[in-house]
């Protein structure tokens, strides 16, 4: 299933991979003012700092595709129905949660969204899990598919 705190991680990772690149840019611009200035310590010193920019810049992008990697094989995101009991509405559940039922069928996300907007059935989100970001960020991303369970 397509864990939302791994799709986090991804944001953040591409984040810092953005930012990385910036920086290395930056330095590579300063680095060659500096050289046409005749400055040629200064601009070694940050030709160093470039070289381990890049460094971390290829640490990052490796991380992203081990990510990008661990989200594709997980697939997207499943979710369970807990029926309505005498005392408890009925709640959504994401389908790794503790507290979903065991056995029954498992929802897409465009599913799960139908069914907590849904006015007859009154579905609660599950406390322990929280659905609702897991729902979003498979709208966002295009995976909540109008498949059937």
């Amino acid at each position: 299933m397509n864990d939302p705190r791994l799709a986090h991680r991804l944001a953040q990772h591409r984040t810092v991979a953005a930012w990385l690149h910036y920086q290395v840019g930056a330095e590579k611009r300063a680095s060659e003012k500096l050289q046409a200035a005749g400055e040629q310590v200064r601009a070694e010193q940050h030709a160093t700092v470039v070289a381990y920019l890049e460094y971390l810049l290829k640490g990052e992008r490796d991380t992203i595709g081990q990510l990008e990697t661990q989200q594709a094989e997980l697939g997207p995101i499943r979710f369970k129905l807990q029926p309505r009991t005498t005392t408890l509405p009925p709640h959504l559940h994401r389908a790794d949660c503790w507290m979903a039922p065991t056995g029954g069928s498992t929802y897409d996300a465009h599913r799960a969204r139908l069914a907590m907007n849904d006015a007859v059935l009154k579905v609660r989100a599950c406390d322990a899990c929280d659905p609702i970001p897991a729902i979003e960020e498979a709208e966002r991303t295009g995976t909540a598919s109008m498949d059937g369970p």
